[in-house]
């Protein structure tokens, strides 16, 4: 596990659900008030249109969760690059976003390096364990069994935490462990069940209750879904993310 694969000179920035767009060579600032800005919105400014798109010139975060992209914001104004702060709204999703952005799962990411004018590919997605046969998955009939795939044996070795850790190590500016501490503190305190949360966790609810951990952690004691409005924490995300923070990606794939 941990092997990337790198492509140079591509075109576009992606990240496992969320997108950065950031000057590398700039933290993230806003305009002075009295100062004029340099260039318009161009193009991407269409008045007739109903959508109404932000421009950001010193830095902008891009996320599914609100809570995610602020994280994102604060890790670029503490002097963050885009990769600091791809991994830390990445990281926050785990907490913000559990049926997608997640450190159970696995993506890739296209990184641009404005200094050098090159871009870099990383691929981590999950790669199934060695010891699998091509029949696992396969029912009586001889066709891929939906109810075999939805259980831990249609898990993948989850790809995203060697992936943000290479990231890290090849592109990264601020520590580590303060890219993965906002994630922790989100899992600490908790955050507020939105609407479109407690609606993704319902209509989970009956597979996920077939798992007693999964069923213990993501409903309440009674086994009632949370909803909106209502704080949910994650004590055993907060533990596994620790380990994380302390130990680097072999403290997800190795030790207890």
């Amino acid at each position: 596990m941990g092997n990337s694969k790198y492509l140079g000179r591509l075109t576009s920035a992606w990240l496992a659900g969320l997108a950065i767009a950031f000057s590398a060579t700039q933290s993230f600032a806003q305009e002075a008030p009295d100062q004029a800005p340099t260039l318009t919105g161009g193009d991407l400014v269409g008045y007739r249109s109903i959508h109404h798109p932000t421009i950001g010139r010193g830095g902008m975060v891009v996320a599914q969760s609100k809570h995610a992209a602020a994280i994102g914001a604060e890790v670029l104004r503490a002097g963050g690059n885009a990769m600091d702060a791809a991994i830390a709204v990445g990281f926050a999703e785990t907490m913000t976003l559990p049926r997608a952005g997640n450190i159970g799962g696995g993506g890739y990411m296209l990184y641009h390096r404005a200094s050098d004018n090159h871009t870099f590919a990383i691929e981590y997605y999950g790669e199934a364990p060695q010891a699998i046969t091509p029949d696992l998955l396969v029912g009586e009939n001889g066709k891929l069994s939906y109810e075999l795939s939805m259980t831990a044996k249609g898990v993948a070795i989850p790809g995203t935490v060697a992936g943000f850790y290479d990231a890290h190590r090849r592109f990264g500016h601020l520590p580590w462990t303060r890219l993965v501490q906002p994630a922790i503190d989100l899992a600490t305190r908790g955050i507020v069940i939105s609407d479109d949360e407690a609606l993704a966790l319902a209509e989970r609810q009956s597979q996920m209750a077939k798992d007693p951990g999964a069923g213990a952690l993501y409903f309440k004691t009674d086994g009632s879904t949370y909803k909106p409005g209502e704080r949910f924490t994650n004590p055993d995300l907060a533990w596994t993310l620790k380990q994380i923070q302390k130990n680097g990606a072999a403290g997800f794939y190795n030790g207890p």
